[in-house]
């Protein structure tokens, strides 16, 4: 089903919601950034938001997926841009780490750190800041009251730690980060680079594999994710947090 799943998605502009805008604004969001810091990129996927912090600064940035096809297609990416000199990669699991403490002076992780939870990526991964590194990621994060019953339920299958804006902020405060700066990905950030190219996907592999059964068992879900998205999307979203680790000790 993984393969299946990198099938469904090969070939799009973006593996997932986001736009380079907000990424750099995220950044922006840090004091000024020394030239020869090292970033540490969780979750890379094919380096959408990597090679724009690439664009936005000479710093080494190192950049981590468990798929290694998603890692070559970003070092193709980075070479055509020329970037590919300040751009490694490295095929990793997020759980696990294969780094040493306080090696990176800031860690990125955009539409990927649900994998690993919320509040357990913060802990795990804050050992790998240097003293007063700063950690920026995407949290799907619930952003309006009494949200309706189907939406509830799909998440309660999909993501059912997903927290509000205050408990994020209080996931935050706990895991020994200090908050710098939170602001909300914007619908065209769904819309322009994901949802719209995965619905064309989606229509064209439904006419290529019409007796694919597994493929379009597949096809049907992610339409009904997008569905969900398109009824409920005033309810849910993805949050930009912007941390610097904390000076007190934990």
């Amino acid at each position: 089903m993984d393969e299946l799943f990198y099938f469904v998605f090969d070939g799009l502009p973006r593996l997932g919601p986001g736009d380079d805008s907000y990424t750099r604004k995220a950044f922006n969001s840090l004091p000024i950034f020394p030239d020869h810091a090292h970033i540490l990129d969780i979750g890379c996927g094919t380096g959408n938001q990597t090679l724009e912090l690439a664009r936005l600064t000479y710093c080494q940035i190192l950049a981590l997926d468990n798929h290694e096809p998603f890692l070559r297609k970003l070092i193709q990416r980075a070479k055509q841009e020329k970037l590919d000199k300040r751009i490694s990669t490295v095929k990793g699991d997020m759980h696990c780490l294969p780094f040493s403490e306080a090696e990176f002076d800031l860690i990125w992780s955009e539409g990927s750190i649900y994998i690993i939870g919320f509040e357990k990526g913060l802990n795990e991964w804050r050992k790998y800041l240097k003293p007063g590194g700063y950690i920026v990621v995407t949290e799907l994060t619930w952003v309006n009251d009494n949200s309706p019953l189907e939406v509830v339920e799909f998440f309660k299958n999909e993501y059912p730690d997903m927290k509000t804006d205050l408990e994020n902020k209080n996931v935050i405060k706990r895991s020994g980060f200090d908050l710098i700066r939170d602001f909300k990905l914007p619908k065209s950030g769904w819309w322009n680079h994901y949802y719209q190219p995965l619905e064309s996907r989606i229509i064209k592999l439904r006419k290529d594999h019409p007796n694919d059964h597994e493929l379009l068992e597949l096809l049907d879900y992610v339409q009904f994710e997008i569905d969900i998205y398109k009824k409920y999307g005033d309810y849910f979203g993805y949050i930009f947090y912007v941390m610097k680790r904390s000076s007190l000790s934990y």
